[in-house]
């Protein structure tokens, strides 16, 4: 078992789809505030072999979309997680259409386990701000999910 395998088991990340190359430590300065985040790089990528909107088998890998996607930390700096989504382009309708994964609905960047984490902690009831500190997205992020 690779190292990388073993990151997506901590990170509980089941998607087969998903191939991990890299982790990283980065830290950025903002208004005088040190912030210490983990990276992982990773690609999502499958064969589609028909179009989902019209059927016919005419589909071409076409290029690559980088999405930033914040995961649930693990009593430390945040995790974001790089995922390069494969995009497919169909000849035949002129339609273009990105890989899906289950981890992160689509057009969000927070992931369905960081969303469990804001429900699990509401649970307890914590205010929204405390929840906002611990989980590391803004109050506002935390009363969109909760409400």
């Amino acid at each position: 078992m690779s190292q990388l395998d073993s990151i997506a088991r901590l990170l509980e990340i089941k998607d087969s789809n998903i191939n991990f190359f890299k982790v990283e430590d980065l830290r950025t300065v903002r208004s005088g505030v040190v912030y210490h985040f983990k990276v992982i790089h990773a690609r999502l990528s499958y064969q589609l072999f028909r179009c989902p909107h019209c059927g016919f088998p005419s589909l071409i890998k076409n290029g690559t979309t980088l999405t930033k996607l914040r995961l649930t930390t693990l009593n430390g700096p945040m995790i974001l997680l790089y995922l390069r989504k494969q995009r497919y382009f169909c000849k035949s309708c002129q339609t273009t259409y990105g890989a899906k994964t289950p981890i992160v609905e689509k057009n969000h960047s927070l992931t369905r386990g960081l969303k469990s984490a804001v429900f699990k902690l509401a649970k307890q009831s914590l205010p929204v701000t405390t929840i906002a500190k611990i989980v590391g997205i803004s109050a506002s992020s935390v009363e969109r999910i909760l409400y």
